[in-house]
């Protein structure tokens, strides 16, 4: 359907309706958090430092967030309003099935030899009709000649296209799928140098492109 503007819509559903197909990622994320439930949990699942739980928080100070992470020395980084759990995402049995009403997923996937373990876990505590919200490097990273090559990171282990990523995730039902900027990849601070000139630098060669980018329901819970 389209708005009197001309702007294309995704086919409204109970996870979002009227959302722009046509605008960066960020803006529907933010969209889709404002919309969850009062205090609402969230799982940040591979959340290292806490950076995407920070996004979580400035969007919605009443969410509830859990960060899980396998390297115990992020206990430490993670803001203080993140409950820390050390653990690998494809043993989740520290949480109940049916926990979370959310689970965000940024740039973890292409790190793990078995993502369909972590993606089984994450269907497991998602609650029924809850929201998954996953990113992961677009193979055209794995061929750019300069600044972000998906092989700059030694645990990197694949790309993904879209075919591959909604393969993937076929657990659940996806709603929204695209090759998009990255929201939530800090390619600045990766390469430690100005986020103002990086972000313009690429812009301007046409690379800045390089995320899948899914936002998925829970329609079918696992209870194993």
């Amino acid at each position: 359907m389209t708005n009197p503007g001309g702007e294309h819509y995704i086919r409204p559903s109970p996870v979002h309706s009227n959302i722009p197909k046509k605008v960066m990622n960020k803006k529907i994320f933010t969209q889709i958090v404002q919309a969850l439930p009062p205090n609402a949990k969230i799982l940040d699942a591979g959340c290292g430092s806490g950076n995407n739980s920070r996004l979580l928080y400035s969007i919605r100070k009443d969410l509830r967030i859990w960060g899980v992470d396998i390297d115990s020395a992020h206990k430490k980084a993670v803001p203080e309003y993140v409950q820390f759990v050390q653990a690998s995402v494809t043993d989740l049995k520290r949480f109940k099935s049916g926990t979370f009403d959310a689970i965000a997923c940024f740039h973890l996937v292409e790190h793990l030899p078995h993502p369909e373990e972590a993606i089984q876990e994450f269907q497991r505590v998602l609650k029924k009709d809850g929201v998954l919200f996953a990113e992961a490097p677009h193979w055209i990273c794995a061929v750019t000649p300069i600044g972000t090559n998906f092989w700059d990171d030694p645990t990197h282990l694949r790309p993904h296209s879209k075919a591959s990523f909604a393969e993937l995730f076929k657990r659940f039902t996806v709603e929204y799928l695209k090759v998009e900027p990255p929201i939530m990849f800090f390619l600045a601070d990766l390469y430690q140098v100005s986020r103002f000139s990086f972000r313009q630098f690429l812009g301007m060669l046409g690379l800045y492109k390089i995320a899948v980018f899914l936002i998925a329901k829970n329609t079918n819970p696992s209870k194993n």
